[in-house]
């Protein structure tokens, strides 16, 4: 793959995702500076436009490692965080509504309709 395709990638995620500044991703991103995508693509400033026109002039400022680097640490650390701590408040607001039960592992239920307890089945099987 391409330095140029590498880097086009990573800015969509960068750009889709709103990537703050902040220093453990400018970190993982290779940027010492600390200065998030400021940092990473050059200028003080880095509009949305910046960073496209960098990459279309080749002069981006992320060399492929460091592609890769953030590409892992966004993936593999920042996304799942991110997921899991929805994931979790999603839980609690679900497990708030009524008629909602949870098993001892966790699993939330709700009985929509009861069955009838004294119908047998038709099917062994079931």
């Amino acid at each position: 793959m391409s330095k140029k395709t590498i880097l086009s990638i990573v800015l969509c995620c960068v750009l889709l995702t709103g990537c703050k500044s902040d220093s453990s991703e400018a970190q993982a991103a290779g940027s010492p500076s600390g200065s998030g995508v400021a940092g990473v693509f050059g200028g003080s400033s880095a509009t949305r436009e910046e960073p496209l026109q960098n990459v279309r002039d080749n002069n981006a400022k992320m060399t492929e490692d460091e592609v890769n680097q953030y590409l892992q640490y966004y993936f593999m650390v920042k996304r799942p965080a991110e997921n899991a701590e929805a994931s979790k408040a999603w839980l609690e607001k679900m497990e708030k509504k009524s008629g909602v039960k949870k098993t001892e592992s966790g699993l939330l239920y709700k009985v929509t309709a009861a069955g009838d307890a004294a119908a047998m089945p038709k099917d062994p099987r079931d």
